[in-house]
């Protein structure tokens, strides 16, 4: 082989070799986790309240999960009306990553960027009694994540959520009066909206989650709101009604992330109280509901060859059929 020969040889190579190298890898990622632990409904000293201290009680919780990607989907409920020990709704998953860490029943622990399976999915799991029930713990447990999931190579959309209306229609008639009516918890948080380097429109994930509390009269007033947001800021919009003792983490929010974006995740674990700023009367009818949920989408396109590394692949193979040529014999 002449060195004629060998240049075009070399030059195919770096031309093959720029062009897997000049490929934008195209990946999306939104997750969204929020775990809620020993969640209580106290009195004015702190102290649990129990099941004597209602003269009647009545309740619906509901989970709900559901994922889609492309045009499959996936959606799964449980319902309890009843204090138990838990309530389960089956994991919403759909896509090949499903089955295999963290696309697990009761997995809520996040993956991590850049996604290397794909999938999306919802999960959430309720365990334990806000009260002081017999044979049961007390200290709600109460779990929730949606993952979405894009490989590189997959072009679509996909999105999951998940959600936990905690005590939804926790109606109850006190037997006595209660100075103050305290609600405690411990919150753990994940947040992410995740793009590859160097992707384009319309590459994209986006990631919520809300956490509130409401209580109501027996007429449907509204008494007390809380959405805690990680400021205490007592008798606010975001605490109606109430002294907050303790507000660690921004519970209502939302990120996004364009083309290009590759975020770092929000996280944040602590400590949440706060306090009605009246009593609740004796003998009085009064409903609490607790909404718990979360939601991810994400859309990506499949990795392409950049325009320049098209050039030189094509002057690549240019080359490489001129050395053809030449090494035949005439």
């Amino acid at each position: 082989m002449n060195f004629k020969k060998l240049a075009v040889c070399v030059a195919v190579a770096a031309t093959l070799g720029g062009g897997i190298a000049g490929q934008a890898v195209a990946g999306a990622m939104a997750e969204s986790d929020l775990v809620v632990t020993n969640f209580i409904f106290t009195n004015g000293s702190g102290t649990a309240l129990s099941i004597s201290d209602f003269s009647s009680i009545s309740f619906s919780d509901k989970l709900s999960n559901s994922a889609i990607l492309g045009a499959a989907t996936d959606n799964h409920q449980a319902i309890a009306g009843t204090f138990s020990p838990s309530t389960d709704a089956m994991m919403a998953c759909v896509g090949p990553g499903c089955g295999s860490p963290p696309a697990t029943e009761n997995n809520f622990t996040p993956d991590t960027p850049p996604p290397t399976t794909l999938f999306a999915r919802g999960d959430s799991l309720l365990e334990n009694s806000p009260i002081n029930v017999p044979s049961l713990t007390t200290g709600v447990e109460a779990s929730t994540i949606g993952e979405t999931s894009l490989t590189d190579g997959y072009t679509g959309s996909g999105g999951a959520d998940s959600s936990i209306l905690l005590g939804a229609d926790f109606t109850f008639t006190t037997a006595q009066a209660i100075g103050s009516l305290g609600v405690s918890f411990s919150a753990n948080k994940y947040l992410n909206a995740w793009t590859s380097p160097g992707t384009t429109n319309p590459t994209s994930a986006q990631a919520d989650m809300h956490w509130t509390l409401t209580l109501l009269d027996a007429d449907g007033n509204v008494l007390a709101l809380w959405n805690p947001n990680g400021v205490i800021d007592s008798g606010s919009a975001n605490a109606l009604g109430l002294t907050e003792t303790s507000d660690a983490c921004q519970l209502n929010q939302t990120v996004r992330a364009g083309p290009n974006s590759p975020n770092v995740p929000i996280t944040c674990t602590g400590f949440e109280q706060a306090f009605t700023n009246f009593a609740l009367d004796a003998n009085t009818t009064y409903t609490i509901s607790v909404g718990h949920s979360v939601n991810t989408q994400a859309t990506n396109v499949a990795r392409v060859p950049e325009p320049a590394t098209l050039a030189l692949l094509g002057l690549g193979l240019l080359g490489l059929g001129m050395a053809r040529r030449q090494s035949q014999p005439k």
